[in-house]
């Protein structure tokens, strides 16, 4: 079974209208959740984060635990590619 997706906008159709596609609670990681939202993200973005460290685990290679997350984002591509179904940002590269 497909765990329930977040979806969200800003622009676009969907816009206003988020509540609607959103009739399935998501199961969100509630200390993820918390610290983004403490963090200052807006909720539907920090829900969206905080349902992906939910669902599946996070898949890194033992030489590419620790990279400087400023400088590569190797973790953020592992997170989005590994939940295919969601939706997948793509952050300015890195430095």
């Amino acid at each position: 079974a497909t765990s329930p997706q977040v979806f969200l906008a800003d622009t676009g159709p969907l816009l206003g209208h988020e509540a609607d596609y959103n009739d399935v609670e998501a199961t969100v990681h509630e200390p993820s959740l918390d610290r983004l939202l403490r963090s200052g993200l807006d909720r539907p973005l920090a829900t969206h984060v905080a349902q992906l460290f939910a669902r599946d685990p996070l898949n890194v290679f033992r030489e590419r635990l620790e990279v400087d997350n400023a400088l590569v984002g190797d973790h953020w591509e592992q997170l989005q590619s590994s939940n295919w179904g969601t939706v997948r940002f793509k952050p300015p590269p890195a430095q």
